[in-house]
């Protein structure tokens, strides 16, 4: 679908707008670290806006939607009808002018003052906007009747204040990103489909069609192959390549799934997009992972734009589908059987040699939507194999290479990930020395094993410590290393977050306490990220179905400050506890002694007074008057204990208690912070405690 930027702007409000006559040059969104079969997935920082035009457009395209109505919220006094995807206030900028200025030059100056900040945020505005789009067409191919003439329009709202007496003022921007349903000029809609009867119409005629393919000699109880291959072998012969010459007379049907669907020939038969977009429209309907790829086909003589599938088996690889190359045109037979259709194109690797080249060749991948646009190159990766080779080897040599089986969390403590590895599949297949190597944010941690019980089995566990409270959405990439008859071996990658596994628990567990301790633990993960500033535009959160947020804690109960510092007794003088958050949240304690004393130590004890950690790793600098400054971390608490009092103490090289008991705990630091001037350090603090309140109601569960 090419899409065309048309700008139109024009509004009326009783604050100035402003209109600039061209956007600005794109924006290149980055690409989310991984691959990601959603197209809208592989867009990294992803502001909210975005996300949220993505949802609208989903919502939208069902019956009755504006997408079919052509009908959005914002109506202008020339008929146009737009939806509004995003209201953006930019910083306030400082201007100045000649005291005694008239309110026109004022004006002027204020405005000019943005420009910018407003080009700039026109600029992410218009990137973001279509690359939303753009994935939304992939994703979507169920969507039959867009023209892909996607249009935005903006408008700048600017506010001032100023001090005539000095010249001196300051400025602010609103802009707002509009995305243009219908104009004078524009139709979101095809020409063949300009109204939401004749898009109705055509959609119960494709449901229909849909019906029937999967009806009849359908294998619906068979595997994905055999309905993969029965998808490709009823597209293939029940449609004909369309014979129409000059790619620029193929009508819109050709490009869409209707045209394969309903099976067509002549003039009016499927061209790659047809055939593909069919393709994964059947998929969807069956469950079976599928996502449009873009690139170039080269036959060996020449090249040109080609779109085609990848699937994903039981295996959890991905394997290469081009319907339409299994259902080669030949000279002088129009009709839907030309008795040339095959599966030379079916369930490929990217070294799968056809005709002695490799398919990767063949059809190298670039995934552009429009021209010059963003490139979606992260997409699931290929299978080097076609999948019958990768089945053999799996049949014939089961036990090839070691597996990682799964990952689980330490939810009631820091946040630990834990790689799992069922021990006797393990030694079955003759493998001994486990370890493993998991790249996290670059850096390759060495894992040595554990052995654990996991759901009654028997485990290695490889635990990867403290992942960062604010990554919870980031990726631990693990490999297996073991050895098998005196040589080396290693597994496949295994991808693993913190999310992935939360939100999988959520779909699975009853447990109501495990479900609150899921909901807080994603909900402290994301003002963690507000507080830190890190990848604020793709909160963890955000995934978070109305039910399952309701699940969560909504109201933090009053908090005790149970904090005690001592008067001075000894040598040793407290100057404050507090806390230091880093990947999970310990206390961090500060006294002083003379600079001469050596040796000292600090017990931390619990309310009770046993003994819970002797502190001997201290910071130190130079103090004044014959003081030196000490500092300490004390990170023996776990997330169910953040309300624990803590009584530190200091003592000297012979034991001898040298300061008064400093008492402390997690929650006092919050209580003393909840109202602070910094909202996100309040935010944080509160949704730190609810999680730990529902990490220690979980853990009393056993």
């Amino acid at each position: 679908m090419k899409i065309t930027k048309i700008i139109a702007t024009a509004l009326v409000c009783c604050i100035i707008f402003s209109t600039v006559p061209n956007f600005v040059s794109a924006a290149v969104p980055v690409l989310k670290e991984g691959n990601h079969a959603d197209w809208i997935d592989r867009i990294g920082d992803m502001p909210q806006y975005a996300l949220d035009f993505y949802d609208w457009l989903e919502e939208n395209s069902l019956k009755g939607g504006a997408l079919r109505t052509a009908q959005g919220e914002t109506n202008f006094s020339d008929g146009t009808s737009a939806h509004l995807v995003a209201e953006i206030q930019g910083t306030t900028n400082s201007f100045s002018f000649p005291v005694g200025s008239s309110d026109s030059a004022i004006q002027t100056n204020a405005i000019n003052s943005c420009k910018e900040n407003r080009d700039a945020i026109i600029k992410d505005a218009q990137a973001f906007t279509f690359a939303t789009i753009g994935a939304f067409d992939r994703d979507h191919p169920e969507v039959f009747w867009l023209s892909g003439n996607s249009s935005l329009a903006y408008s700048t709202g600017y506010s001032w204040a100023i001090s005539r007496s000095t010249g001196y003022g300051e400025c602010t921007c609103v802009v707002k990103i509009y995305y243009i349903l219908k104009s004078s000029t524009v139709d979101i809609r095809t020409s063949d489909y300009s109204t939401a009867a004749k898009i109705d119409e055509t959609n119960d005629i494709i449901n229909d069609c849909i019906d029937n393919i999967l009806s009849g000699n359908f294998p619906e109880n068979g595997t994905s192959f055999e309905k993969i291959k029965y998808l490709n072998k009823w597209l293939t012969k029940n449609n004909c390549f369309n014979t129409t010459t000059g790619t620029s007379a193929y009508g819109i049907n050709s490009r869409e799934c209707v045209s394969a669907l309903v099976g067509s020939v002549g003039t009016s038969g499927p061209i790659c997009e047809g055939y593909s977009r069919a393709f994964k429209v059947l998929c969807d309907r069956i469950g079976i992972p599928c996502v449009l790829v873009d690139g170039t086909a080269f036959n060996g003589t020449s090249s040109g734009g080609h779109m085609w599938n990848y699937v994903q088996m039981e295996n959890g690889k991905w394997y290469a589908v081009d319907v339409t190359w299994n259902d080669p045109t030949v000279a002088g037979v129009s009709s839907a059987v030309s008795g040339h259709e095959n599966e030379k194109y079916f369930l490929v690797g990217s070294s799968t040699k056809i005709s002695g080249t490799e398919f990767i060749v063949s059809h190298p991948v670039s995934n552009v939507v429009y021209t010059n646009g963003f490139e979606y190159t992260n997409g699931p990766v290929l299978s080097e194999l076609s999948y019958q080779e990768d089945i053999a080897i799996e049949e014939n040599n089961s036990a090839s290479e070691p597996t990682i089986d799964g990952g689980m969390l330490h939810l009631a403590n820091a946040i630990d990930a834990v790689l799992l590895v069922k021990k006797d599949s393990f030694e079955a297949g003759g493998f001994t020395n486990p370890t493993v190597k998991a790249e996290f944010d670059g850096v390759t941690y060495e894992l040595m094993p554990n052995v654990s019980v996991v759901d009654g089995e028997d485990c290695y566990s490889f635990t990867f410590k403290n992942v960062p409270i604010q990554r919870m959405n980031d990726s631990i990439s693990a490999i297996l290393y073991a050895e098998k008859d005196g040589e080396s071996c290693e597994s496949k990658s295994y991808e693993f977050s913190v999310a992935s596994y939360a939100y999988e628990q959520l779909r699975t567990t009853t447990d109501s306490k495990l479900k609150t301790l899921l909901v807080d633990l994603i909900n402290y993960g994301s003002y963690a990220q507000l507080y830190t500033k890190y990848n604020s535009q793709n909160l963890v959160n955000a995934a978070l179905t109305t039910e399952q947020a309701a699940w969560g804690t909504q109201e933090l109960r009053e908090l005790v400050n149970s904090e005690s510092k001592p008067s001075s007794v000894g040598d040793a003088v407290w100057t404050r506890i507090g806390l230091i958050i880093e990947s999970k949240v310990d206390i961090m304690g500060y006294f002083s002694i003379p600079t001469a004393m050596t040796g000292v130590t600090v017990r931390a004890t619990d309310s009770d007074g046993n003994l819970i950690s002797v502190i001997r790793d201290f910071e130190e600098t130079q103090g004044a008057n014959g003081m030196k400054n000490m500092s300490f971390v004390f990170d023996k608490l776990t997330a169910k204990n953040m309300s624990d009092v803590v009584g530190f103490t200091v003592y000297n090289s012979q034991g001898v208690n040298i300061s008064g008991q400093y008492l402390f705990s997690i929650e006092s630091a919050a209580q003393k912070n909840q109202n602070s001037t910094n909202a996100e350090l309040a935010d944080f603090l509160k949704a730190m405690m609810m999680y730990g309140d529902s990490a220690r109601a979980y853990a009393s569960n056993g």
